[in-house]
């Protein structure tokens, strides 16, 4: 091949990168309608993660999956959208597999279930978190413009919406959960948030170093009063995001 063929065959092959780097973009994007939604559910933990463990031996990776498959049951029967769990069971999963779960099954929506745990056994509560890129931000030009590396810069475009997520999930909570004490909305660096493409919210319903809690935790009524609130909540927002579509 003469260098004049050459030449044109690394200009096809650039233009095939480029378009397939716009298409991976496209694909990123929230659905057009509700029929393409995937509701990402993250239970914490797992495997030889256990995440917290309260005074009475409760683990959180255990509570998490419990009240991630309780939500998961309300979607199924009362939305019928798909529901994608990044476990299923107790499995050790890592933060960047779980990103990657949802970005190639392209989700619409990420919601993160822990548990909080703090030295003061005597707190207690329920928070919400959202990405905060301001404290990963990298200084790598001339200009110290803060830039995010690729993987994590893909939260970027879906900032808003994941506010938006977590005002409406903690409202449910609020509504949910009267008699447990608010710790608020916080943004922060939450690995690997920056990397999904979709609106994504951490959200921690109870405190399982609080032995009241951990006790809460264990009774069925007050799982299903966690579990409706985050349910709720993901009805809330679909209904915001896909204003006129079929709802509950």
């Amino acid at each position: 091949m003469g260098q004049a063929g050459r030449k044109r065959g690394k200009r096809f092959i650039f233009l095939l990168f480029v378009l397939s780097f716009f298409s991976a973009l496209m694909a990123v994007q929230l659905p057009a309608s509700s029929q393409d939604i995937l509701i990402v559910l993250d239970p914490g933990h797992g495997g030889e993660d256990t995440g917290v463990i309260g005074a009475g031996g409760l683990a959180e990776k255990d509570a998490c999956l419990d009240l991630a498959l309780r939500v998961k049951k309300r979607i199924d029967q009362r939305l019928g959208y798909p529901t994608l769990l990044t476990r299923s069971r107790d499995l050790t999963l890592s933060l960047k597999e779980r990103a990657s779960q949802a970005n190639n099954h392209l989700g619409s929506v990420y919601i993160s279930i822990h548990l909080a745990g703090f030295p003061d056994q005597s707190f207690q509560g329920f928070g919400t978190y959202t990405f905060d890129p301001s404290q990963t931000m990298l200084f790598s030009n001339k200009e110290m413009t803060p830039t995010l590396p690729q993987w994590d810069a893909q939260q970027l475009p879906h900032l808003e919406s994941s506010r938006r997520l977590a005002r409406m999930l903690h409202e449910t909570l609020q509504n949910g959960l009267p008699e447990q004490r608010d710790l608020g909305i916080h943004a922060m660096p939450i690995y690997p948030f920056g990397a999904l493409g979709m609106p994504a919210v951490l959200i921690e319903p109870a405190v399982l170093t609080s032995p009241i809690q951990e006790d809460q935790l264990r009774q069925v009524e007050f799982k299903e009063e966690i579990a409706e609130s985050i349910f709720q909540g993901i009805d809330e927002w679909i209904r915001s995001a896909y204003p006129g579509e079929r709802h509950e």
